[in-house]
């Protein structure tokens, strides 16, 4: 089945793992932060402009919230930082501190869907987050994207599903995204370019002339 043009493949990997990861599976997902081995090289990301940020820290610091996505799991970003994380992160995201930012995202198993919500809920974030949910039982990469294709369907949607990780493999995991998020990014105007309204040429032969 050919996924419908709103929906775009991806992988994540861990930097150890980039290395073993085919060419060819769409949008990559890297880590800003993590355990040993797994924040991404800089070569890594210049390899990849176009990659998803992951912060993985249970610490949360100004740096964690420049990138795109937080990480709800064991040893990673907690629940209980998520509605900070979250303001701080749509702030940067809002004035384009860091150039090419996506819209702020927590990655979650299905499980734990409700515990994040009822907590960001809890902390008067009522509504904005984007998720990136995982399930790796019941899923392939068809039926995931319709789920996320069917949850988009609702509007509104306080908490709309913009991923979805279908499977784990040795290396890297298995992705669909919502297109209108994957391009969905942050950016600093250019400056505005002097206005020239003539320009003096100067010939070799000593003469000038002005164009305008």
């Amino acid at each position: 089945m050919t996924l419908p043009s709103t929906i775009v493949p991806g992988w994540d990997a861990g930097s150890d793992n980039v290395a073993s990861v085919p060419a060819g599976l769409g949008v990559p997902a890297g880590y800003d932060t993590g355990s040993e081995g797994i924040p991404w090289t800089q070569a890594q990301w210049w390899t990849y402009p176009e990659a998803i940020h992951i912060d993985q820290s249970p610490v949360d610091t100004p740096w964690n919230e420049y990138s795109d996505v937080a990480d709800i799991e064991n040893s990673a970003v907690t629940i209980a930082d998520a509605a900070a994380w979250y303001r701080v992160a749509l702030a940067n995201f809002t004035s384009a501190v860091r150039p090419g930012q996506r819209y702020p995202c927590f990655y979650v198993s299905m499980g734990n869907v409700t515990a994040l919500v009822n907590a960001l809920v809890y902390n008067e974030v009522q509504s904005g987050p984007c998720l990136w949910v995982a399930d790796w039982s019941n899923y392939n990469q068809d039926t995931a994207a319709a789920y996320i294709t069917e949850n988009a369907a609702t509007d509104p949607n306080p908490f709309p599903i913009v991923g979805f990780q279908y499977a784990r493999g040795q290396f890297y995991d298995s992705d669909v995204f919502l297109a209108s998020w994957i391009d969905n990014r942050s950016a600093v105007s250019a400056p505005n370019a002097p206005t020239v309204t003539s320009i003096t040429v100067d010939f070799s032969n000593g003469t000038s002339q002005t164009l305008s």
